[in-house]
């Protein structure tokens, strides 16, 4: 994607260096730069929308995707970082819940009013350009309606003084779809290998099956919003180029730089990603805030402290299945032990997260020694990993997915800047759409929906269902009401585990909080049986539901800036 990588940030200064880009989340001000003399030409067009690629989710420790994780019922985060017991305030919202990005929307719309006034030598391109842009303004949309409800709709380049009100959720919604329905037609299916890893009419089409479910919690037609998803997911399925990896090593290296593009080997389950520059575009140490502290924390000046920050709960680890697609307690003491509890188990629960008996590379031996990861008190190497201590994770569990770790090798992969991200952040995976359609389909009540939630589970090597009687309900928190719907959703959190934005959508359009939170477990305090099913359990804090909770409030410095706008009702 040499077009993005290398001429990324050379757009950048044009775009924010005339002010502070927090200030755009509240008012609209007038540019101190003359954009008549930087929007002419193919080139600048070019770097203008390669610079709104930065608005695109990422993996950022603190304000990346990963932290909806901790906002779930199967996440958390080190002492309640960030929110993660939900004891939420409206005015840390412009710290923990700043997806108001007026920033991005301004540069967006900045972007698209330029293009049809400047020179273009290559045919189509323009078009292609404005899709692009017109895709992450869509985005971005498509977030804060989800977590805002009313936001201010503007389309076009406004003045210092333009001060909107809030437009009403369903007239947002309605633009998202309308807007990615238009640019799916206008977006190619590929692009050359000088292109790699730009907006593509695949990435279109599985944002807008995302937007029309993303909205069923509140929308008055949800048959209609399944039918509009069922359609944009088939469109991909059946003619889309996709696939999923094969086998659990393939699910396991989408969380590692080699199904990256320009690996050599990427993924075929792609369909939109966050592009890692090495030296020049990168998150806030995400590595580091996954692994333990005892383990080897690499080299140089990216390497430091790691923080075992990420966690999961017992909540999730209890709800995996067996490699027999069975329930735990249907086959303890087979194979099921409580003593060696991550054996025999759906493969994806090793590869998405660290677990108690992991073998790590030890801080104190350079990367060159092994270590036995016991977050347990009686067990620990290190002091500093276990539950109890001020810098050991709550529960026992750590997210592996992004940390550097693969699924059979526990050796940190080695980066120039170790303390940086070092993966492309797959922000829309094959497998949602697969997953989507199952859901879409499992709305009509069709078993037709356990086609695609096997095509999901084969591929990890897992047993597919064959009917719904084959579902594990014992295994399932909060329900729908509606079974098939349930096991798709249950599908999603084995998936999905760790990665942030899936399990916390489900919770939040199903309306499943008063059913799903409660204490935050962890491991057993019995060292040696970790995966014991009954008994005390370490327990970090509880997570308390209240329904305001399903729309976020607006940033305090959006409502100090602008009289016209008024806070979420509840904050």
């Amino acid at each position: 994607m040499r077009t993005i990588r290398y001429s990324l940030l050379l757009f950048l200064p044009v775009i924010i260096s005339s002010c502070d880009t927090d200030e755009f989340l509240d008012v609209f001000p007038e540019d101190e730069y003359t954009t008549d003399v930087v929007y002419q030409s193919e080139a600048d067009m070019i770097l203008a929308v390669n610079g709104l690629y930065t608005f695109l989710p990422d993996l950022d420790a603190d304000r990346g995707d990963q932290r909806m994780w901790f906002w779930t019922d199967d996440g958390w985060r080190r002492t309640g970082r960030f929110g993660a017991n939900l004891q939420w305030a409206a005015e840390r919202g412009d710290n923990w819940f700043n997806f108001y990005r007026y920033d991005g929307i301004r540069q967006c719309n900045e972007v698209i009013s330029k293009i049809p006034d400047a020179s273009f030598d290559t045919e189509g391109i323009d078009v292609r350009l404005a899709a692009e842009a017109r895709f992450i303004r869509a985005m971005l949309y498509e977030r804060m309606v989800f977590v805002y409800g009313d936001v201010p709709l503007v389309t076009v380049p406004q003045g210092a003084n333009f001060f909107p009100a809030r437009d009403a959720r369903i007239d947002i919604f309605d633009f998202v779809v309308a807007e990615l329905s238009q640019i799916a037609e206008q977006l190619p299916e590929s692009y050359n290998s000088d292109n790699q890893g730009r907006i593509t009419k695949w990435a279109a089409l599985a944002l807008l099956a995302r937007a029309n479910l993303d909205a069923i919690g509140w929308h008055p037609n949800p048959s209609a919003l399944y039918d509009a998803a069922e359609r944009a997911c088939r469109e991909i399925i059946t003619s889309g180029p996709f696939s999923l990896d094969p086998g659990i090593q393939g699910f396991s290296r989408l969380f590692t730089p080699e199904s990256d593009f320009g690996s050599g080997n990427q993924s075929s389950a792609v369909i939109l990603s966050r592009v890692y520059v090495p030296g020049e575009l990168f998150y806030g140490e995400f590595a580091n805030r996954c692994l333990p502290r005892g383990s080897y924390q690499g080299f140089g000046d990216g390497s430091g402290n790691n923080q075992g920050q990420f966690a999961t709960t017992w909540n999730l680890v209890s709800a995996f299945q067996t490699i027999n697609g069975l329930a735990p307690a249907d086959e303890l003491g087979t194979t099921y032990t409580e003593e060696q509890p991550y054996e025999n188990m759906d493969p994806r629960l090793r590869a998405s997260f660290i677990l108690s008996g992991d073998a790590l590379q030890r801080v104190d031996g350079n990367g060159n020694t092994y270590y036995q990861w016991r977050p347990h008190p009686d067990l620990s190497v290190f002091p500093q990993d276990a539950i109890g201590e001020r810098t050991g994770v709550e529960t026992g569990y750590l997210v592996r997915k992004y940390s550097g770790l693969g699924i059979d090798n526990d050796s940190t992969i080695v980066y120039d800047s170790p303390g940086v991200a070092h993966a492309d952040f797959k922000i829309i995976r094959y497998a949602e759409v697969l997953l989507m359609m199952a859901e879409c389909r499992a709305a009509d009540n069709s078993t037709e929906a356990l086609t695609y939630i096997n095509e999901v589970r084969n591929r990890a090597g897992m047993p597919g269902y064959t009917s719904i009687a084959d579902v594990p309900f014992s295994l399932i928190s909060g329900t729908t009401g509606n079974d098939l719907i349930d096991a798709v959703l249950l599908e999603r959190r084995y998936e999905f585990a760790g990665e942030g934005f899936q399990r916390w959508a489900d919770i939040w359009r199903y309306r499943l909080g008063s059913q799903v939170f409660g204490l935050v477990e962890g491991i057993s305090t019995d060292p040696d049986r970790p995966g014991a099913l009954t008994g005390a359990r370490f327990a970090a804090d509880e997570k308390v539901w209240s329904d305001r909770n399903y729309l976020f409030p607006l940033p305090q410095g959006a409502l100090n800036s602008n009289q016209n706008l008024i806070q979420t009702e509840g904050w």
